[in-house]
């Protein structure tokens, strides 16, 4: 897919996300993204994570070459800031619009591992006298 395309959806991540946090009283995601931020240090989105609700909401979807090129490691892409099944209708809505076949994402979940299976040790008996 072309950068364009990708950029642009990656606005619609952004304003999804902006959108979601507004509606929810709990601002659940942004403390989620704070909280990815102290795994994965940046100093740019430290500054931003730093700024009033009101003004990082106008930086997320932004359309300048700094904040697109910070929206490639946004800590805002975790589940409890945009939930899966918004992010895939998404990411299906720019391959549709781009003549592409779209993703049925329920053949790219990947399985949970097979279960461990342990060998129990044969212990020789001792007899005490």
């Amino acid at each position: 897919m072309r950068h364009d395309i990708i950029d642009r959806r990656a606005i619609a991540y952004a304003r999804v996300m902006v959108w979601l946090i507004d509606h929810d009283p709990t601002r659940k995601g942004l403390l989620r993204a704070k909280k990815n931020l102290e795994q994965n240090p940046n100093e740019k989105w430290k500054h931003l994570m730093s700024l009033p609700w009101e003004r990082l909401r106008m930086k997320l979807v932004e359309k300048s070459d700094e904040m697109q090129h910070l929206r490639q490691m946004t800590p805002f892409f975790e589940p409890e800031c945009l939930p899966e099944s918004l992010r895939q209708r998404i990411f299906n809505k720019y391959m549709i619009r781009n003549g592409k076949k779209p993703i049925e994402f329920k053949s790219i979940i990947i399985p949970p591992p097979p279960p461990i299976r342990y060998k129990r040790k044969k212990y020789k008996r001792v007899f005490f006298s």
